[in-house]
């Protein structure tokens, strides 16, 4: 099955495990738990758990993703996209305090241009260059971006963005 033939979520009751709220929790690196998000049909999370497979969904500490580092974590190829270095030669400028969008073509064209071979299961890691900006900006620059609100550079929203790691498939983006 292909990206595009997935159905929308969009009218789909949710099946997810609740949680504490953390503000801003999607704009920072993080690989979500195996009971973040559920398949919603059949109803099941990660490596087939049900929702009522644990008495205390929310502390299922047995599922959670610090117990699994603990044993040993996630092992696998692991790819730098160096996005940054692409977008430095090409004269590609952005600020700290826009967003800016990386469209999948980008992504592939740092790999082309790294000589770098993506496969089915890697962990691709990219390397969008936001941090050093934010770090190199002006004390007034980084005080605007913290009240402005949210500002990152990113793979863009769109379907090709979904469709993208689906279709490969990696591991982790």
């Amino acid at each position: 099955m292909r990206a595009q033939d997935l159905p929308s979520l969009m009218d789909m009751p949710a099946l997810r495990a609740p949680s504490t709220p953390v503000p801003r929790t999607h704009e920072l690196p993080q690989w979500d738990g195996w009971r973040h998000w559920g398949h919603q049909d059949p109803g099941l999370y990660y490596n087939g758990l049900k929702h009522d497979d644990s008495p205390d969904p929310v502390h299922a500490v047995e599922k959670s993703q610090h117990h699994w580092s603990g044993r040993g974590g996630t092992v696998g190829r692991g790819v730098l996209m160096d996005y940054a270095s692409r977008a430095e030669k090409s004269g590609v400028e952005y600020q700290v305090t826009a967003r800016h969008e990386l469209s999948t073509r980008d992504v592939e064209a740092a790999a082309q241009e790294q000589r770098a071979e993506l496969q089915p299961a890697d962990l691709v890691i990219i390397r969008s260059g936001w941090t050093k900006r934010y770090h190199g900006a002006g004390t007034e620059t980084r005080i605007a971006a913290a009240r402005d609100g949210p500002a990152f550079a990113g793979l863009a929203g769109h379907e090709e963005s979904v469709a993208w790691p689906w279709d490969h498939p990696f591991a982790a983006v």
